[in-house]
């Protein structure tokens, strides 16, 4: 947590310990967030996958995430649909 890096996001030390809690390289980790600036971006500078979650506002325009959700569950459908593109 950040508590225990002593750092907060947008700090790439939060990302680079989660890749590395992992157990996998950051191609392979998706990162969901909800704030462009402090979740995804660092994510996508690192090499993740990420998916913006826009809950209570409009979807953007313009995202640096791989895909836009408007719930966890959307998020969700979403990782399943890639890890099964990536099977076949």
């Amino acid at each position: 947590t950040s508590l225990d890096l002593k750092v907060r996001k947008p700090h790439d030390a939060i990302f680079r310990a989660a890749i590395e809690r992992a157990g996998c390289k950051a191609k392979e980790c998706v990162f969901i967030g909800d704030s462009e600036e402090k979740d995804i971006v660092p994510a996508v500078q690192l090499g993740m996958c990420s998916i913006l979650v826009v809950i209570e506002q409009p979807l953007p325009s313009t995202t640096a995430a791989d895909a836009t959700a408007t719930s966890l569950e959307k998020a969700t459908e979403i990782i399943r649909s890639w890890a099964h593109a990536s099977r076949t």
